[in-house]
């Protein structure tokens, strides 16, 4: 009897290990990616995200060479294109796209993948998605702004500035949130209209930002909170509509809890809008 139960558990086991096997292979082959109409092969679904292969996709796209070393893909034409396994952004000309927290570049059974849209828009082509034929299709294409021609630096001094002062110890998805409220705020008629002055606003006497008062504000800011200033100038948003955010384990903001509506949560901070 014993036996005969191990046996039943091994082939159990083994049944579900067949199906969870077929269930990804049908996930990975159930995608079709065209770059301006031709079928790119090797792409696939991962997560409900479209990947391409680093090296075909930026061939296929004009790069003269592109190559994979140590987990990180390098493509050049007329600039360069980056994407390193394990970040969730790609780097082309200087500028910075997010892939989104869920979808980071991956290294598959060998093969560099990059979700699609962001290694679409470091060649400046779109991508519109066909979802009753699970068909992804890439156009046109063209030499985009550098980094240096598109971050505004009196911005990005402040908005790197910022976020390393008040998210030095988060995730790369909890500083650009951070990021996120300040461009929010600029872009809101409630609160002045440039990074400076939002950062430096005063209201009842008192700064908007502690690290204004402490000073820390003007330490030099860590490569990645750079990273994330220049994502989220190009775009990156992870918390969408927040105007404000505070840490519930130093301070309950009551006013912001009373009068604001939740939008999410991301490492030591709250988000409200």
């Amino acid at each position: 009897m014993l036996q005969m139960r191990k046996r039943l558990t091994a082939l159990l086991a083994a049944l579900l290990l067949v199906i969870g096997l077929c269930s990804t292979t049908a996930q990975a082959a159930g995608v079709t990616v065209l770059v301006n109409g031709k079928t790119l092969s090797g792409a696939q679904l991962i997560g409900g995200t479209t990947y391409v292969p680093f090296k075909s996709f930026c061939t296929a796209m004009g790069a003269y060479s592109a190559s994979v070393s140590n987990g990180t893909g390098t493509a050049k034409s007329s600039y360069t294109v980056q994407a390193t396994a394990g970040n969730t952004y790609v780097v082309a000309n200087g500028r910075y796209f997010y892939t989104g927290a869920a979808a980071p570049v991956k290294q598959v059974s060998g093969t560099l993948m990059v979700p699609v849209r962001a290694l679409a828009r470091a060649y400046g082509a779109a991508v519109t998605w066909n979802s009753s034929t699970s068909t992804a299709k890439v156009t046109g294409g063209s030499r985009i702004a550098s980094g240096s021609s598109t971050y505004n630096s009196a911005d990005l001094y402040w908005l790197s500035h910022i976020i390393s002062a008040e998210a030095k110890g988060e995730s790369l998805e909890g500083k650009i949130a951070v990021g996120n409220v300040i461009l929010n705020r600029v872009n809101s008629s409630r609160f002045p209209n440039t990074m400076k002055s939002v950062i430096l606003q005063v209201d009842n006497g008192v700064y908007q930002f502690s690290p204004v008062t402490d000073g820390t504000l003007y330490y030099e800011p860590t490569r990645e909170s750079v990273i994330a200033a220049e994502l989220v100038l190009d775009g990156a948003v992870t918390a969408p509509n927040a105007l404000f955010f505070f840490n519930p384990s130093k301070s309950s903001a009551t006013w912001i809890v009373r009068n604001c509506t939740y939008v999410t949560t991301i490492g030591s901070h709250a988000f409200y809008r």
